[in-house]
């Protein structure tokens, strides 16, 4: 379980460091014990053994990328993360979703996505994120589950989340969408929320999604998918959406 933090900055940087290795290529990492300890019960049963084995004893994360590592060194000494994403494409030109679901006349998909956000969330800017930004993300959410982070794993979702209601999610966005379900789903369990969140967001916008590139390939290759989908959405969405047709 993940631990609230207690210890100062002044406390943190006056405890001993440990020797992290990363990465298929060995970089060694020096990281203060208790700025990373402090964070849940597993990493402090994980230090506790190291020390047992031996005086110089490493945490050796070989499956680890150095980008997803230095993100989890920042949570762990500020509790936030940054992502650089040189794909980064602002259209001013262009609604986000947010603002899209403010000013379109209410039908039932409006409805479902206004009990998820909240105003305060809308930038009022199309932001368009590549998909490596939010595979970045889900590589970090991946290590937070894994080291039982819930706060991290709730930062991570909180972020993908603000992201795309700020997108245009347009065909682009909506294939980042199924690529990262296909990429996340043998990776979490049937409540999880990252899960959720992306399905929710199809949800909001079916047509678009079921429009993009990704969407058969995935549903094809991840049948469990379609299933989600269907059990997610109230009776109601699916009753007025077949009233269209």
């Amino acid at each position: 379980m993940s631990l609230k933090r207690k210890t100062s900055l002044g406390d943190i940087f006056q405890s001993q460091t440990i020797k992290f290795i990363i990465g298929e290529a060995g970089v060694a990492c020096y990281i203060h014990e208790t700025a990373i300890a402090n964070l849940s019960d597993s990493l402090q049963a994980l230090f506790r053994s190291k020390k047992n084995e031996s005086t110089e004893g490493s945490v050796v994360w070989k499956h680890l990328e150095m980008d997803t590592f230095t993100m989890f060194m920042e949570y762990a000494y500020t509790q936030d993360f940054t992502i650089i994403d040189p794909d980064q494409r602002e259209d001013i030109s262009k609604m986000s979703l947010m603002t899209f679901i403010s000013m379109r006349a209410p039908d039932v998909a409006i409805k479902y996505a206004n009990d998820y956000f909240d105003k305060v969330d809308d930038t009022r800017e199309s932001i368009q994120h590549s998909f490596e930004y939010y595979m970045s993300i889900a590589r970090l959410y991946n290590l937070a589950n894994q080291c039982d982070l819930s706060e991290l794993m709730d930062l991570c979702i909180e972020k993908v989340r603000l992201s795309l209601a700020n997108s245009t999610f347009d065909k682009n966005d909506a294939c980042s969408v199924w690529m990262l379900l296909e990429s996340i789903w043998p990776r979490t369990n049937i409540e999880d929320k990252f899960r959720e969140v992306l399905l929710r967001f199809i949800l909001f916008d079916l047509r678009t999604a079921m429009e993009s590139a990704e969407a058969v390939r995935v549903l094809k290759n991840t049948p469990e998918i379609s299933t989600a989908l269907l059990l997610m959405a109230p009776y109601s969405y699916w009753v007025e959406l077949t009233s269209h047709y």
